[in-house]
């Protein structure tokens, strides 16, 4: 039911290098997610980090994967910070 995530190419960062804070839960019940399972917060309030280091200067796409049912919200913000 996952991705693993060696199989994409790119720099692939999932759930193993992810900082939560406020109060998650993890799901492995929904297909195709990447990584060994997915995060989701019905509460609110909280956030996720994915942090990494781009292996080279350049330019990159960053693409962002989400589970798209009716119970996840369609309007989560993402905020993407870079070191320029």
């Amino acid at each position: 039911p996952y991705i693993d995530p060696a199989s994409l190419p790119g720099v692939v960062v999932c759930d193993r290098a992810i900082d939560l804070k406020g109060r998650w839960f993890a799901g492995v019940d929904a297909k195709n997610f990447v990584g060994i399972n997915y995060f989701r917060n019905h509460e609110g309030g909280g956030h996720a980090r994915f942090e990494f280091q781009a292996p080279a200067s350049g330019r990159y796409d960053v693409r962002l994967w989400y589970l798209d049912s009716q119970i996840h919200s369609p309007r989560v913000p993402a905020i993407i910070h870079h070191a320029n």
